[in-house]
C-alpha cells in the first residue's frame, strides 16, 4: 500500500512540506525530501538513505522507479504539498534553494533573512510576543528620552513606567517632565 505524503511526513518524524514525494519500490518505500535526498524506508519503519550503490544492491531502480520519483519531486511544490496546515513561511524557499544546490553540484545559493514564525518557537521570546510594543522605549539622558516622547501622552506613560523602574532609581526632574507630558 502506497502512502500518503502526511503518512510518509509522520513516519520520517518531518513536517509534511518537507517530504517532496513518496513512491513504493518493491517492499520499501522511497520518500524524497525537501534536500532532494532519497530515503528507503523500511516495512518495519527502518530508514535509511538511499544512495546509488544501496539502490543497485536492493534492486530498488530496476524500473527507473527513482527517476520517476525525482521528477515528481521536481515538479512538487512545497507550498502546496501540506494544504490546509500551518506551513513554515520559508519551506518553499528552502526547497528552491536544496534544488539548486543538487543542480549545482551541492552549491546553493545564500540564504536570505529567514521569515520569522513565532509558532515554530524560534524566536527570543520577546519577540514571539504582539503586546503592541513595536517601538521600545530608548534607555536614554534625558535630552534624548523628552525628544523622544515629544507630546505623545502615550509614550510618555510607556517612558514614566520605565523610568520608575530603571535600575539606578527615577530621576526626579525626568519624572516631572514626563508627568506633565502623560497629563496633557
Amino acid at each position: 500500500m502506497s502512502w500518503s505524503i502526511d503518512e510518509a511526513a509522520q513516519v520520517m518524524g518531518m513536517a509534511p512540506h518537507e517530504v517532496l514525494a513518496v513512491a513504493e519500490v518493491g517492499d520499501y518505500h522511497v520518500v524524497t525530501t525537501h534536500d532532494g535526498q532519497h530515503t528507503l524506508v523500511t516495512e518495519e519503519g527502518e530508514a535509511k538513505l538511499l544512495t546509488a550503490e544501496d539502490a543497485a544492491k536492493l534492486g530498488v531502480d530496476e524500473g527507473g522507479e527513482l527517476e520517476e520519483l525525482a521528477d515528481a519531486a521536481e515538479d512538487a511544490d512545497p507550498a502546496k504539498t501540506a494544504e490546509g496546515s500551518d506551513l513554515d513561511p520559508n519551506a518553499a524557499e528552502i526547497a528552491e534553494r536544496a534544488r539548486q544546490a543538487l543542480e549545482n553540484g551541492g552549491q546553493g545559493p545564500t540564504p536570505s533573512a529567514p521569515v520569522p514564525n513565532p509558532e515554530a518557537g524560534g524566536l527570543p521570546p520577546n519577540e514571539n510576543s504582539s503586546d503592541g510594543d513595536e517601538d521600545p522605549v530608548p534607555d536614554a539622558n534625558k535630552d534624548d528620552l523628552l525628544a523622544w516622547v515629544g507630546d505623545d501622552s502615550d509614550r510618555a506613560a510607556r517612558a514614566l513606567e520605565a523610568e520608575k523602574e530603571r535600575s539606578g532609581g527615577p530621576r526626579s526632574t525626568v519624572v516631572a517632565a514626563l508627568e506633565k507630558v502623560a497629563q496633557a
